[in-house]
């Protein structure tokens, strides 16, 4: 394997990849606990819910949280994975996000165990140029920033812009986050590692999503005064120390890494071991339906694989063991190997799948061809020494495990019916056009969410009719009813100028096409004199060294 995709897939994997990054958290691991707690039950008594009345309410009110907790949180994860698409340079001397990683053992090209890692980060940071200069690029941007700006309805241009205005805040009290590498990974870091978010996903249910948005809130708005007092070291190619981030694990929480107090520490640290407890029990209680919970349990563990494609696919094994492996009967051949070692698959066939994923400590793709619950054929760049292959083995089995737990959680959740809820006060409305709890709520979580980045991604300013008038104005159309039509397009091509992705020769050929006559500093004035008189100008401008630069 040589690392090589297609470039142009180069945003989507630093953008999925920042997701999955998020969530190999504490609170990520936090979320996933509450999702399978509710998931495992169902799949549990999903046959005999009458009897278990009480584990199916903690079930679906388990769900119900995840689904409040995950609206709430999806602007920012949107907006880091936009940050990431359009503006992480991967230039730091400090640090390397974990989606830059990745990139680099997809993109860095063919590389041998031992490659020049300064050359396979220069090709990454070549292909990033390239990409924010080209059009697929700088008209996916002008899509989010013409989208809708009411979080509650989007989260993707709210969540784009909370986040260049925490970049903002946090550049102007300490330089350090002038690097852009360094700000995403302490932006992550500072939101999905907190303690009090962990331990408020078990709040009093009915109160639940408004503490939940509040506790986010005060952190996004102590951007402004926290960073001046936290402890930002970075350390060799890492930010902080990854004993910190692992608290998730067991270890302690260092409240001065992300401004938060010893008792937030303490009592974070004390529900996620809870929460974790909890699912240890399940998986050896004999009461329980131990192989379910046990199956939890890996699939939890086996979390930090980063699947980049998974598919299923025929195989087919003789009874000499030849092994050939079909995506369907009727399209070519997609792989065939010589021989199978594993004798009890000798004359069998049925259906396995192929996946291609990244795990946390290897940046290396590995691709597996999986069948009843062995691996078949794998393939990967280097040579992972023992403990990396059998993570890495164990993490493309873990696919399959998480294919059929959703499946057979889907089944049982198709099942649910508005009685069911109802006998739990889950569910208003007749009977012939039933509404659940939630559904009912959705508004106004949806309203939550809306109140809360309409604050943080737009700050408020004098005079309010003003201020009113632009978020209006931004909720409906997006930056569209902010600039002047024939300048919306200029606004991604000069932020990827300003922050190195484009040369001005990339530039000054895109201006030309637009049949603008004036000097690049009258541009820039433009743009600034818009940003101005729609709102405060410190939203779109960042005042850097040599000039200012349009941040969105």
């Amino acid at each position: 394997m040589t690392g090589e995709l297609n470039p142009e897939s180069l945003p989507s994997v630093l953008h999925e990849g920042t997701h999955h990054w998020c969530f190999l958290s504490p609170l990520g691991l936090a979320l996933s606990l509450l999702y399978y707690s509710g998931v495992g039950t169902t799949i549990e008594f999903g046959d005999d819910r009458e009897s278990h009345d009480k584990e199916i309410s903690d079930a679906v009110k388990s769900l119900m949280r995840y689904e409040q907790a995950s609206r709430i949180l999806a602007p920012i994860i949107e907006g880091l994975a936009l940050f990431a698409e359009f503006d992480l340079p991967g230039t730091s001397p400090d640090v390397w996000p974990l989606p830059l990683t990745w990139a680099h053992g997809l993109f860095g090209g063919k590389t041998s165990d031992e490659p020049d890692l300064d050359k396979v980060f220069a090709r990454v940071r070549e292909l990033l140029t390239e990409m924010r200069s080209s059009d697929q690029l700088i008209d996916r941007k002008i899509s989010v920033l013409l989208g809708s700006g009411d979080a509650g309805k989007n989260p993707y241009l709210a969540g784009y812009l909370t986040v260049k205005w925490a970049w903002h805040a946090t550049a102007n009290q300490r330089r350090e986050f002038a690097d852009q590498d360094v700000f995403f990974v302490f932006l992550r870091h500072y939101i999905f590692c907190d303690p009090e978010l962990v331990r408020l996903l078990h709040a009093p249910f009915e109160e639940f999503d408004r503490m939940f948005a509040v506790r986010l809130q005060k952190r996004m708005l102590g951007l402004t005064t926290n960073v001046k007092n936290m402890s930002i070291k970075p350390k060799g190619k890492l930010l902080w120390s990854l004993e910190n981030e692992e608290w998730q694990y067991g270890g302690k929480c260092d409240r001065r890494t992300i401004g938060v107090t010893e008792e937030e520490c303490r009592r974070g640290e004390a529900a996620l071991a809870s929460s974790v407890a909890d699912l240890e029990r399940l998986a050896h209680d004999e009461r329980r339906d131990q192989s379910v919970w046990q199956t939890i349990i890996d699939v939890v563990n086996e979390r930090d694989a980063f699947v980049l494609d998974r598919c299923d696919v025929n195989v087919e094994i003789n009874s000499s063991g030849v092994l050939r492996v079909n995506y369907s009967p009727e399209t070519l051949t997609f792989f065939t190997a010589g021989h199978c070692p594993i004798t009890r698959l000798h004359g069998t066939h049925g259906t396995g799948y192929a996946t291609m994923l990244l795990s946390r400590t290897s940046g290396s793709p590995y691709f597996a061809v999986c069948y009843d619950g062995e691996i078949l054929k794998r393939m990967c760049r280097g040579s992972p020494d023992e403990a990396e292959e059998a993570r890495l083995r164990a993490l493309a089995l873990g696919v399959g495990r998480t294919a059929e737990l959703t499946a057979a959680w889907q089944h049982y959740s198709d099942q649910w019916t508005d009685s069911t809820l109802r006998s739990m006060g889950l569910s208003k409305g007749a009977p012939d056009s039933p509404q659940t709890w939630f559904d009912a709520r959705l508004p106004e979580v949806n309203e939550v969410v809306s109140c809360l980045y309409r604050l943080i991604s737009i700050p408020p300013w004098n005079p309010a009719e003003k201020y009113a008038e632009a978020t209006h104005s931004l909720s409906t159309r997006g930056v569209a009813g902010l600039f002047p039509p024939n300048r919306i397009r200029l606004l991604p091509v000069m932020a990827g100028w300003s922050l190195g992705g484009a040369s001005d020769r990339h530039l000054k050929a895109f201006l030309s096409t637009l049949a603008v006559d004036e000097t690049l500093g009258e541009v820039f004035d433009e743009v600034n004199h818009w940003a101005r008189r729609c709102w405060d100008a410190d939203l779109f401008v960042f005042k850097g060294d040599e000039l200012h630069t349009v941040t969105i």
